[in-house]
């Protein structure tokens, strides 16, 4: 079985790859994969890899992670050269932030019960003129889940 952190990751892989997403929308996790790589765009890429911090339980021997799940939007803007009229770059992103935001702050969101609490915490984004042009944009959101200290997939030991 794969850990609480991995379970939660794929369950979010899932809620924005859903049927409903934006048009053309590609969900992933390889965030080390580079913009000039990325064959399809809009994309949305997750990574899980953000810091955490770790509260132990006195008395159980549980934990209270909080983690950080760094979210990044990718997409082209349209027009013939970077010096044309262009939609604004958070134009382009809005409908996929929007998403985003929607699909992981949902009160029902994540039915698995794997996590206590979601918030999100930061955004920052960037536009860059290259042969065509991009921009991105990245939303952070803090994670609230429990394990036992002693095995990160299970929340309490039986």
């Amino acid at each position: 079985m794969a850990s609480r952190w991995v379970r939660i990751a794929r369950e979010v892989e899932a809620l924005l790859s859903a049927p409903d997403r934006p048009t053309g929308l590609v969900v992933h996790r390889l965030s080390h994969r580079k913009l000039a790589k990325e064959k399809s765009l809009p994309a949305t890429v997750i990574n899980a890899n953000g810091s955490e911090t770790i509260e132990t339980d006195d008395h159980d021997g549980g934990q209270t992670r909080t983690r950080t799940m760094h979210i990044e939007h990718r997409v082209e803007i349209p027009g013939d050269r970077p010096d044309t009229d262009e939609i604004p770059p958070e134009e382009a992103l809005d409908p996929l932030i929007t998403w985003t935001t929607r699909q992981l702050m949902a009160p029902d969101a994540f039915a698995s019960g794997l996590v206590a609490e979601i918030r999100e915490v930061r955004g920052s984004g960037d536009s860059v003129a290259l042969e065509k042009t991009y921009a991105g944009r990245r939303q952070d959101f803090e994670i609230v889940y429990f394990t036992h200290e002693s095995d990160p997939e299970v929340e309490e030991l039986s």
